[in-house]
């Protein structure tokens, strides 16, 4: 499978929401226009 390479700056930046926000994988996903199972694969 063929996954496409999230810049390493906002892969940053969807963890620390995760983390430290409590920004659901759900909603990252949707503010950042990527899928949720793309999330999985950080």
């Amino acid at each position: 499978m063929k996954y496409n390479k999230i810049d390493p700056e906002i892969r940053e930046q969807i963890i620390n929401r995760i983390k430290n926000e409590g920004v659901t994988i759900v909603q990252a996903a949707k503010d950042h226009g990527i899928l949720e199972s793309t999330i999985g694969h950080i």
